[in-house]
């Protein structure tokens, strides 16, 4: 059998086989530019973690962040259950590893963790003490502009919905489905981030998965709490800060000496 000659051979022998080389190349480039595409965006799905309502009183206890079997968050840790926390607006407070929010406001979150945080666990019990709505789960969040939420017993108790937050707007990971939760009564739920997909339980149940069908837009400084208009709030929020939950431990890295940046644990 003659040595075939990619250079001088002429004739559909020659043109088969460049063909060939050609869909080989093409297919190599293709999949190196996916695979680089999936790597950038499964980096770029990370952030702290959070709580939170919408008019709505509710509490949460038994909250534990797990990542590859190491635990990176327990409320009922006396060395983590409120350290490094983020209050944005709302009447909080936090009694023998349970936060409770009482004021019927809207936009009541309390964040922690750390914003490098990647493909972790998020398990909790919640229940609603009082008003309209249920309550929320965040996660991948770098600040209070780029989250992502799980609501539950949204639109008057009546929907679920996983959505994705940022500075250029908001919307659905995927289509909202009816849920309605009841008034007092404990709810276990758990979200668990795999890259670009996050899986939503409520009492073991998979409620819906949410999918980040493109990366989310850049964040300018990740880990902080960005927008200047959310500054007065923070402000104003320090003093109830100090009285619930202390002094700042964290100085240092991303870390603040008021309360106005994600802090490692």
């Amino acid at each position: 059998m003659k040595p075939v000659n990619w250079t001088y051979k002429k004739g559909p022998a020659q043109f088969e086989l460049r063909f060939l080389l050609f869909l080989f190349c093409a297919t190599a480039i293709g999949l190196a530019a996916a695979q680089a595409s999936d790597s950038a965006v499964s980096e770029r799905h990370h952030g702290a973690f959070g709580i939170g309502t919408w008019k709505t009183a509710a509490e949460f206890k038994d909250i534990v962040v797990t990542s590859n079997g190491v635990t990176l968050y327990r409320s009922d840790s006396q060395n983590q259950g409120t350290n490094d926390s983020i209050l944005l607006d709302g009447d909080w407070s936090f009694t023998n590893g349970v936060f409770r929010q009482s004021a019927i406001l809207p936009h009541c979150r309390l964040f922690l963790g750390n914003t490098n945080w990647a493909d972790y666990t998020v398990s909790l019990r919640a229940r609603k003490t009082g008003g309209d709505e249920g309550f929320f789960v965040f996660v991948n969040s770098f600040d209070v502009n780029n989250f992502t939420s799980f609501n539950v017993g949204g639109w008057t108790n009546t929907l679920a919905s996983v959505d994705r937050q940022t500075s250029a707007g908001q919307w659905t990971l995927c289509d909202r489905i009816p849920l309605a939760i009841k008034s007092n009564v404990w709810y276990e739920v758990r979200l668990e981030l795999h890259g670009a997909r996050i899986d939503c339980y409520v009492d073991s149940k998979l409620i819906q998965t949410g999918i980040y069908s493109e990366p989310p837009p850049p964040v300018t400084v990740a880990g902080t709490l960005g927008a200047e208009s959310t500054q007065t709030d923070i402000k104003r929020n320090n003093a109830a800060l100090r009285a619930v939950f202390g002094d700042p431990v964290c100085q240092g890295g991303i870390g603040f000496g008021s309360y106005d940046r994600f802090c490692p644990l």
